[in-house]
Formats: C-alpha cells, sequence, structure tokens
C-alpha cells in the first residue's frame, strides 16, 4: 500500500461523481493490460518495472449503478462497452471523490449476449442467442459459466479451464 486516505464523501456526493462517468468517457489503458506497445505486451513491460504512455481510449459507460454505500465501501453496477477496464474506472471514480480507490471484487455478470443468470438477448430464461450463436449443450453452462475462472468472455463450449469438462 503506497498511501491511504480518509473517505469523506457522502452518498449524495458519491451518487453526483458515478454520474460524471456517464456516456462516452477517455480512459487510460493500465500497465498491466495486454494492449501492445512496439509488439510487447504492456503487462511485461510492467513487470520489468517499466512505464511507457498509454492514450487514452473513448469508451462508454452504459450503467452506472450505487447499489449500497457503507462507507468507505461501495457496490456498484456497470454496464459498459468493450474495451472499458473495471478497475480503471474505479480508480478515476476514486480520484473524483479526492480519496483513491481500488476493487475489492469483480464479478462480470454477462458479456455481449449471454448472462450469468442464463438470459439472452430475449430475456426469456434458456434463450442464449439461439438465432445468432450454438446452443450451450445442457443446463449445467450457467452453472459452470459463474464458477470457471476462464469464464470471462468465451462461451463454454469454446473455452478450456479446470471445470470445463462439467460444462460438456
Amino acid at each position: 500500500m503506497l498511501e491511504t486516505r480518509p473517505v469523506a464523501a457522502s452518498a449524495g456526493e458519491v451518487q453526483a461523481a458515478l454520474k460524471k462517468f456517464m456516456g462516452e468517457i477517455e480512459q487510460i489503458p493500465p500497465m498491466h493490460s495486454a494492449l501492445k506497445r512496439d509488439g510487447v505486451p504492456l503487462y511485461k513491460l510492467a513487470r520489468r518495472g517499466e512505464s511507457v504512455e498509454r492514450r487514452p481510449r473513448r469508451v462508454r459507460i452504459l450503467e452506472l449503478e450505487l447499489l449500497d454505500f457503507k462507507n468507505p465501501l461501495l457496490n456498484i453496477r456497470v454496464r459498459c462497452s468493450k474495451g472499458t477496464y473495471v478497475r480503471t474506472l474505479a480508480e478515476d471514480i476514486g480520484a473524483a471523490l479526492g480519496c483513491g480507490a481500488h476493487l475489492a471484487g469483480l464479478r462480470r455478470t454477462g458479456s455481449g449476449r449471454f448472462r450469468v443468470d442464463g438470459r439472452g438477448p430475449g430475456g426469456g430464461a434458456g434463450d442464449h442467442g439461439a438465432a445468432r450463436a450454438p446452443r450451450p449443450r445442457s443446463s449445467a453452462w450457467t452453472r459452470c459459466w459463474s464458477s470457471c475462472p476462464a469464464s470471462t468472455s468465451m462461451p463454454p463450449w469454446r473455452r478450456s479451464c479446470a471445470t470445463a469438462s462439467r460444462c460438456r
């Protein structure tokens, strides 16, 4: 830990800060990302202790909802465009509040047309966008999707992980 600062923000100040991040924003990718500089992933440079200038990228924050605020912890729901670094968003929100911030947890509940709860674009249970993609092979997909460490964006029939055998 480099520094600690007291959190002196009210729920109203948190709501006001969150509103500033709605819509299109510019975000500087973190050094620990897979973006490449001269063919070398930034995370490799970061591991060597190097830092390079990164250009801001435009991302969209579609929803940013305060679910719970028990000072100093926030629980928020974010719906964002691809390419958004949620950890960086948390740091930016903390900077806007003047206290700094980091993630204590992160749970991806959907990616594209796939959802952890099994709801697809039609909103019905079990509808995983079957008109545009192959259907999952079994109902075990939702359980595995939420517990599989490799479950970030790949559908279960296209990924491999320690629990993938339970998905088939």
